[in-house]
């Protein structure tokens, strides 16, 4: 005997909506001779809300940045994005996080850049008053 499964995905009535939001979290620290020394203020930014009639699955992207300071000292980033999304569009969500992840990370790259130049020119004597 064949069973029927039309009623396995509840309806709204039986559930009702379920809202979930998307995150990126930013994180990482500042280090000396390899040793973290101070670690950056973590950013947990909500991105947008969907609503889903059945529990979503999750599309997650996570990329690493070390960015070498000079004299023994570097900056370490990670950049977190997870979306919510149906199954059928997790390709789609990865893709989306994957854009969203890169942004974020290009941005901090080039904050480490303009901070190694500061220093690079402080430690010449170039800012100091």
């Amino acid at each position: 005997m064949e069973e029927e499964f039309d009623d396995v995905v509840p309806t709204s009535d039986e559930v009702g909506e379920i809202s979930k939001t998307g995150l990126m979290v930013v994180s990482g620290h500042y280090a000396k001779s390899g040793q973290p020394v101070r670690d950056l203020d973590e950013e947990c930014v909500q991105l947008k809300e969907r609503h889903f009639r059945v529990p979503p699955a999750h599309a997650t992207v996570s990329i690493g940045l070390t960015h070498n300071l000079g004299n023994y000292e570097s900056l370490k980033a990670n950049v977190s994005v997870t979306l919510p999304c149906y199954t059928g569009e997790i390709e789609q969500a990865l893709a989306e996080a994957q854009v969203l992840v890169e942004e974020k990370i290009g941005s901090l790259s080039e904050y480490a850049r303009a901070y190694q130049a500061f220093v690079r020119s402080y430690n010449k004597g170039g800012s100091r008053g």
